[in-house]
């Protein structure tokens, strides 16, 4: 996958969607690998139906933009939508960056409350697993699912997808 440099960290979204496009496309199951490392990325959206069952392995830590603006038409930073037999795995990380989105939010002082993302938002995602340890904190939405497993504790969000 190709890189931009942003000071220490790897600009990647283009890439990600890149090798997910790819993978997609096989005929043989595949998987996209985050290799270790921290990447800036986002928003994203890994879009099937795909040909094989997919998977995808985060081993590095995906970290969201600190810019809000960049998530106008978005709902989710990481999104997977129409795909069937997804496992995700790895043990890396996924760093939404609340603490700065919420700073970003002047609920408290004004009453004027933004929406907020959803870390992963899955729809239209079936007979997949999750073998991702996700922190309770981590927004994670369920939208839409059918044969999900997961072995670890998640918090339930509203993802605004059909």
């Amino acid at each position: 996958m190709e890189q931009r440099q942003m000071g220490s960290q790897r600009i990647a979204r283009q890439a990600f969607m890149s090798a997910w496009k790819v993978a997609c496309t096989c005929t043989d199951p595949s998987t996209v690998v985050v290799s270790g490392g921290t990447y800036v990325v986002g928003p994203v959206q890994f879009q099937g139906p795909c040909r094989a069952p997919m998977g995808f392995r985060v081993q590095g830590t995906l970290k969201a933009p600190t810019d809000l603006n960049r998530f106008e038409l978005q709902d989710g930073w990481v999104i997977f939508q129409d795909i069937d037999s997804l496992i995700i795995s790895g043990g890396g990380t996924f760093d939404g960056q609340g603490h700065t989105a919420w700073g970003q939010n002047n609920c408290a002082r004004t009453g004027t409350c933004n929406l907020l993302l959803v870390n992963l938002c899955f729809t239209k995602v079936t007979n997949s697993i999750i073998q991702h340890n996700f922190p309770e904190q981590q927004a994670v939405s369920h939208g839409h699912f059918e044969l999900l497993e997961h072995d670890s504790s998640v918090c339930h969000h509203q993802c605004n997808r059909g």
